[in-house]
């Protein structure tokens, strides 16, 4: 693509988090570069000083910072921020993250082709967190700090929304499903539309360092809602064989059904799930996170029959 006809429209969803350094990033890199562009920022009901801090991007120019009244969620907000977007290709970045790379986007701009979806990768800090912060750090370290090459295996199991690039047409016929309000998996789902819609998914090296800050506990209870999320996709889809090919506690969860051991892993969760959860707190053990969530899973399968 050349150079002189890049029109990019960089959104950003924001929630609880001080975009002022990402976006300066951002736009010195655009500022730098032989592109048309715009940065769109919504935040999605943030707490007050966050808001305050924020504010300030009101100033810039090409830059576009706006608050909501009340909070709608991950898909939601992604919707609305591709609906504000003018220009025909859209750089998707979640708030909690840093530019690692000075060549950023242009890596983006010379990787791009038509009527595909791009996505760049994350990174962890190679320094380990405080215990009580560690959880959240292994997980990132162990499942998602992956090379492009290990990503490409599997391209619509890897895909993540932190750090992508679309084309709008292509967004606009797959879009995020807002009726995923909460924490967990609208990304899972939208890379399982991208499959079923043949759009490849070109997976490059172009990370973006992730800042997430959750606590174990914090964690722990995103981990949970993600996994109410998931089984409300599944239980919901026309193409339950298609959609849980590319997802592990989904293919282990219907490994159970068929062997009729559901409702006794469900049990072990009712009756030891308090202890599980202190433990994985305490010891961050990603061993027994799987447990928990393949075991909360079998427990909410009961809760939602009908």
């Amino acid at each position: 693509m050349q150079k002189n006809i890049i029109m990019l429209s960089i959104l950003i969803p924001v929630y609880n988090w001080n975009i002022t350094s990402l976006v300066s990033e951002l736009k010195k890199q655009c500022d730098n570069s032989d592109i048309e562009y715009e940065i769109i920022a919504i935040d999605d009901c943030s707490e007050k000083a966050f808001r305050e801090q924020n504010q300030t991007l009101t100033s810039l120019q090409n830059v576009s910072y706006s608050e909501l009244s009340e909070n709608i969620g991950r898909a939601k907000i992604r919707n609305i921020l591709a609906e504000k977007a003018k220009f025909p290709y859209l750089l998707f970045l979640d708030c909690d993250t840093k530019i690692c790379s000075e060549q950023f986007l242009q890596t983006y701009i010379t990787h791009y082709q038509p009527n595909i979806v791009i996505y760049g990768g994350m990174l962890y800090d190679a320094i380990p967190p405080s215990s009580q912060q560690r959880l959240r750090w292994n997980y990132g370290r162990k499942k998602e700090c992956l090379s492009a090459k290990q990503r490409q295996k599997n391209q619509y199991k890897s895909f993540n929304s932190i750090n992508f690039l679309i084309d709008k047409h292509v967004f606009d016929m797959t879009r995020f499903n807002e009726t995923i309000s909460t924490y967990g998996h609208e990304d899972t789902l939208f890379g399982f539309q991208l499959e079923q819609m043949h759009i490849p998914i070109l997976h490059i090296d172009n990370h973006v360092l992730h800042i997430n800050t959750a606590t174990n506990k914090i964690f722990i209870e995103q981990n949970k809602q993600a996994v109410e999320n998931l089984y409300k996709m599944y239980r919901n889809s026309p193409k339950k064989t298609a959609f849980r090919r590319n997802i592990k506690l989904l293919r282990l969860f219907h490994f159970l059904e068929q062997l009729h051991l559901v409702n006794l892993v469900a049990a072990c969760y009712t009756k030891h799930h308090e202890r599980l959860l202190q433990y994985i707190e305490k010891h961050s053990s990603l061993r027994l996170l799987n447990i928990l969530k393949i075991s909360y899973l079998c427990f909410i399968s009961k809760h939602y029959a009908k």
